[in-house]
């Protein structure tokens, strides 16, 4: 059974001043390579540019924002895919150097296979996107500059603390503001409430928990902050629409 399964691959091209404000993708993943100009992305607390001959990867439920760079307009490909249980997709750079040439070759081929819409041709991307993965996680990395300051430090330490019963006055405690500001330079910085935020990350540990070991729910739950089996399974399916234990079955 393929581990992937390819829902698009498209051109597109951006007007300079072009803006996306933070949103994230609920049901897979996206891969774009700048074809022409630049994208500035702010992702995970950490703000990079992607120029031409670059790629980046938003991975499914990451809050992004997107914005064109300079005055020429953007030319990008792009790739998305829904999930099958795999574990490698967080663990990729989020932006990499195409210096060879090759992940645009690939990128082009499933484009122009993807515009003929049979199920030939889309069969045949299908196959070309493992090879797209293999080269996309065999390239330069390109350093994501992080960012500095009060909510960075309060993400960085609520993800090494998911076992334990945050709330929103410990994230706020921990960047040193009241619990109104930090709520809005939380939702400014990141896209996203603090706490809405945070039952995310305790459910993308506890997906790559399920699908990479073989610890029993109630141990799972525990590691990532929620009482027992039956309150994970009860936000798991809440925030991903699916049950923990078919989770760990499909793989």
């Amino acid at each position: 059974m393929d581990m992937h399964q390819v829902t698009n691959v498209s051109r597109m091209t951006m007007d300079p001043g072009w803006h996306l404000p933070y949103h994230s993708h609920a049901t897979g993943h996206e891969l774009v390579l700048v074809v022409e100009g630049a994208i500035e992305t702010a992702m995970e607390g950490g703000t990079g540019v992607a120029t031409a001959g670059m790629a980046k990867l938003h991975p499914r439920n990451i809050p992004h924002q997107e914005s064109a760079v300079g005055r020429q307009g953007t030319r990008i490909i792009l790739v998305s895919w829904s999930e099958r249980p795999n574990c490698d997709v967080l663990a990729l750079p989020r932006m990499v150097e195409d210096r060879s040439g090759r992940l645009r070759q690939v990128l082009e081929w499933m484009a122009d296979l993807w515009s003929r819409r049979t199920p030939a041709t889309h069969q045949t991307a299908q196959h070309l996107f493992e090879a797209l993965m293999a080269t996309y996680s065999g390239l330069d990395v390109h350093e994501v500059a992080p960012a500095s300051g009060p909510v960075p430090t309060a993400q960085e330490w609520a993800r090494s603390h998911l076992g334990q019963a945050l709330d929103l006055d410990d994230l706020a405690r921990k960047a040193g503001m009241s619990r109104f500001h930090f709520a809005r330079a939380f939702r400014a910085e990141v896209g996203q409430a603090p706490m809405l935020w945070l039952r995310t990350q305790r459910i993308e540990e506890a997906r790559t928990l399920l699908l990479c070991t073989g610890l029993p729910l109630k141990a799972i739950a525990k590691r990532v902050g929620l009482s027992d089996e039956f309150h994970l399974s009860r936000v798991f399916r809440r925030v991903t629409g699916q049950n923990p234990t078919q989770v760990r079955r499909l793989q």
